[in-house]
């Protein structure tokens, strides 16, 4: 059983010890009356007619009487019903301003920090107005469509920064008619652009839209950012940038522009500062306009049950008032009956001539009804993929509730794929990747399932009203999380086999005595570069082992590239060797090592006695350990160049032998 107002039960335990107290206080001062009235006789029972076992009845029912009222306040409800719902209220699209001047420092904390602030406390008031918002620059895109949804707006006004877009400058009419086309371009004066911006750099042709505004009656309400005066132009890192010739590039409040714009457009300026940012007076222009009816949007709507729980207080109540507290004859206790008994007949007769009859369900009652059931069942946390199947199957012809089903599916696959991004974080916090790598894939897995479901329940044009179009967006920025969190991961992974190899060959190459003092230094120093790199990819992601695995090897490879300039070999291999067993990269080729002798343990089992393998060790060499013969560079060429067309003599020799064969033969290389 649920409740539409839980808090209300909070009363009952307050019921609960109010009404044992009040009886048992009562009670005691009724003795003392009755001591003062008739003295010893009090306790007769010939003098008192009381009956203390009906009072304490009397009471009891008292106290149920009231939890049940209670209860009914509460509104408890079993089950929901669909049911229509015609909402007004206003479309608003924030524009705003992501480029490099808003950056500037002169409104505290920044200009676009004090931007979002504005745009938190626009869509803060609780109302069925809806709200878009698109970010532009040199270009721009709608960032999130209408909607009415504030935990999605609030999301992506978090997300807003000067590196949305990659294209510089200031793209006013770009941004306007993106703003069209989440309006759809559609007349109505409960339309309007919110624009936050510092007018600096406007490019575009402008005045164009500004004329569309005016024929389609949009206002524009402008709230200018910054100080006209100007001020230096910082990049993301808080650094003061410089124009190609030097001078310090600065930015102002382009105030006569952006109040030239509101007046064309019947709209209103005004300049937000930290002291007075002007929300009250955006906030007066958008209530001033009217609200429009959208189309008809379905909503689950609980079915009060309180009528049960108010008939069960009443009859209750009923008894209370006709059971006495004095002991009275069996006559009179039968007359009392009869007169609840009448007094409970007349309204279930009243009851039974208004109920309407039970009329036959059409055609699509029982998809609604599979539909609600499989809606609780999601709603519970369980899978409801087979109900919603069932349902799509009994619901041929009905868009609007196949449309919610494909939708209903999409965001249940979508919901699994955030527990598993959820998961996957906790992972990536615990220095696990390998278990983030594999929630991460059953994230995308998930999330991919979900896609062509969501495009199926938009692709029914009547219904996409009825749809909330954030979570199509919060998919499309989830997938791009999921795919961002896999390549940070897949690159902190190959960047550590890099440092690995890189410092196991400045390990070997620091023993090769023909390697010249220059490119063992090399060595060593490309080797801290990858370690190094390895350190700060590893704190990026938040792996404090890794990053101090790498920070360890780097200043090994420090001191052992220090040693190598002072021709210290023996003080550079031990510093190599700390590297590369900080690194893990002992244990790893130790582990490789295993795996290619087994490998070729295996192989020369399988191989067939009679025919001999591909690659031969060259003559003089012994199975082990290889001796570190002293040859020149050009002889070991020469050497490699032999045994290459030898290796391709061998093998002209097997294809031809293998085509003489009458019987085919599987080859084992």
């Amino acid at each position: 059983m649920n409740f539409v107002n839980p808090q209300i039960l909070y009363l009952i335990p307050a019921v609960i010890i109010f009404v044992p107290l009040a009886y048992f206080h009562a009670a005691r001062k009724r003795k003392k009356v009755l001591r003062s009235l008739l003295g010893s006789r009090s306790d007769e029972p010939g003098a008192v007619t009381v009956s203390y076992p009906l009072r304490r009845l009397r009471a009891f029912l008292l106290l149920a009487v009231m939890i049940l009222l209670i209860i009914a306040c509460a509104r408890p409800y079993w089950t929901k019903s669909l049911a229509p719902e015609m909402p007004k209220g206003r479309d608003i699209i924030l524009l705003f301003d992501v480029s490099k001047s808003m950056l500037s420092d002169d409104v505290a904390p920044s200009r676009l920090e004090h931007g979002k602030f504005l745009l938190r406390q626009l869509i803060s008031p609780a109302n069925e107005d809806r709200f878009g918002i698109a970010a532009f620059a040199g270009t721009s895109y709608l960032a999130c469509p209408l909607t009415s949804n504030r935990t999605a707006l609030n999301e992506y006004i978090d997300e807003l920064n000067c590196e949305l877009v990659p294209v510089g400058g200031t793209n006013l009419a770009h941004a306007l008619k993106r703003s069209f086309e989440a309006f759809k371009a559609a007349e109505g004066n409960h339309r309007a652009i919110v624009l936050i911006t510092d007018g600096e750099e406007l490019s575009g042709n402008a005045q164009k839209e500004i004329d569309r505004l005016k024929k389609m009656k949009i206002p524009v309400f402008i709230a200018g950012i910054g100080d006209p005066a100007g001020v230096p132009v910082r990049d993301t890192q808080g650094n003061i940038v410089r124009t190609r010739d030097g001078k310090i590039a600065m930015t102002k409040l382009n105030e006569t522009l952006l109040k030239a714009i509101a007046r064309e457009t019947g709209g209103s300026y005004i300049r937000s500062t930290a002291t007075n940012p002007g929300i009250e007076e955006l906030l007066g222009k958008i209530n001033q306009l009217e609200k429009a009816d959208r189309e008809g949007i379905t909503r689950r709507i609980p079915i009060d049950k309180f009528p049960l729980f108010l008939i069960a207080s009443f009859i209750l109540f009923l008894i209370y008032m006709l059971i006495p507290e004095r002991i009275i004859s069996a006559g009179k206790m039968t007359k009392k009956i009869v007169i609840f008994l009448v007094l409970t007949a007349i309204p279930s007769l009243d009851a039974a001539e208004t109920t309407p009859k039970e009329t036959k369900s059409d055609g699509n009652a029982p998809a609604a009804v599979l539909y609600n059931n499989a809606l609780e069942q999601q709603l519970k946390g369980s899978d409801a993929t087979e109900m919603y199947a069932e349902t799509l199957h009994k619901a041929q012809g009905n868009e609007t509730i196949q449309s919610k089903c494909y939708y209903n599916l999409a965001t249940q696959s979508h919901n699994a794929a955030r527990k598993s991004i959820s998961t996957a974080e906790n992972a990536i916090s615990s220095q696990q990747l390998d278990n983030a790598s594999k929630e991460l894939e059953q994230a995308e897995k998930l999330l991919n399932s979900a896609t062509p479901d969501y495009k199926t329940a938009f692709a029914f044009g009547n219904d996409r009203a009825n749809l909330d179009t954030a979570n199509l967006t919060a998919h499309h920025l989830d997938l791009k999380k999921v795919k961002e969190l896999k390549k940070k991961i897949e690159e902190l992974k190959k960047q550590q086999q890099k440092a690995q190899q890189d410092a196991r060959n400045a390990q070997q190459q620091n023993k090769d005595k023909n390697k010249s003092q220059q490119q063992k230094q090399n060595t060593i120093n490309q080797a801290k570069q990858s370690a190094q790199k390895m350190q700060q990819q590893a704190k990026d992601m938040k792996q404090q082992n890794m990053s101090q695995q790498a920070e360890k090897a780097a200043k090994s490879l420090e001191k052992a590239e220090q040693a190598s300039r002072e021709n210290k070999e023996k003080e550079a291999q031990k510093h190599l060797d700390d590297a590369v067993k900080a690194l893990g990269a002992d244990e790893k080729e130790g582990k490789q090592q295993k795996q290619e002798q087994g490998k070729n343990q295996d192989k020369k089992e399988s191989e067939p006695q009679g025919d001999k393998p591909l690659e031969q060790q060259p003559q003089g060499a012994k199975s082990g350990t290889p001796k570190e013969d002293k040859i020149d560079q050009r002889n070991a060429e020469q050497l490699l160049d032999m045994l290459k067309k030898d290796e391709q003599q061998r093998r002209n020799e097997l294809k031809m032998r293998s085509r003489q064969r009458r019987t085919n033969v599987e080859k084992d290389w």
